[in-house]
């Protein structure tokens, strides 16, 4: 495809996922609580969570063999595969780095043995030891410096462009 395409219909993805996200998640909320549906909501969730760890995979590929892959590991980037699914072939085969390490705990956290559960398609290794926690830890310290240095960045390019517009 065409790379002025594809960077115009990105954005316009992600404009509509930023503009109409909050008013559709509240729409989902109410329609949940008009026709008694107890999983609409939950599933709505667990489709957007699949959905978001696909498009990760796909759009940060490069990024994650970079920086979670050793050499000689499975890539990330497969079309239609999660993060979640590379992680846990990467895990099964020991070739994840430290960070890529501590991405598959923090997920194991949050859902138990995670990237074991959602492997997509035949994998014959076999599950290995739990991710140890100071690993876990290492990437949410990791994580979250960067979350603050990306709002930082945003601040410091909102007050720039603001002085240049005066």
């Amino acid at each position: 495809m065409n790379l002025l395409i594809s960077v115009l219909l990105y954005y316009f993805a992600k404009l509509l996922c930023f503009a109409l996200g909050p008013i559709a998640r509240f729409h989902t909320l109410i329609d949940q609580l008009r026709f008694g549906n107890k999983t609409r909501l939950a599933d709505s969730y667990y489709l957007g969570a699949y959905g978001l760890d696909v498009y990760a995979n796909a759009t940060y590929a490069s990024f994650f063999n970079a920086y979670f892959l050793a050499k000689g590991g499975y890539h990330f980037g497969v079309d239609g595969e999660t993060v979640s699914s590379a992680l846990g072939k990467n895990w099964t085969m020991g070739s994840l780095t430290i960070m890529g390490e501590g991405c598959t705990g923090m997920l194991n956290l949050i859902d138990h043995d995670h990237c074991w559960k959602y492997i997509i398609g035949p994998w014959p290794h076999v599950k290995p030891a739990p991710v140890r926690w100071w690993k876990i830890l290492l990437f949410a310290l990791a994580l979250l410096l960067v979350l603050i240095l990306s709002l930082a960045f945003i601040i410091w390019a909102g007050f720039t462009l603001a002085k240049a517009a005066i």
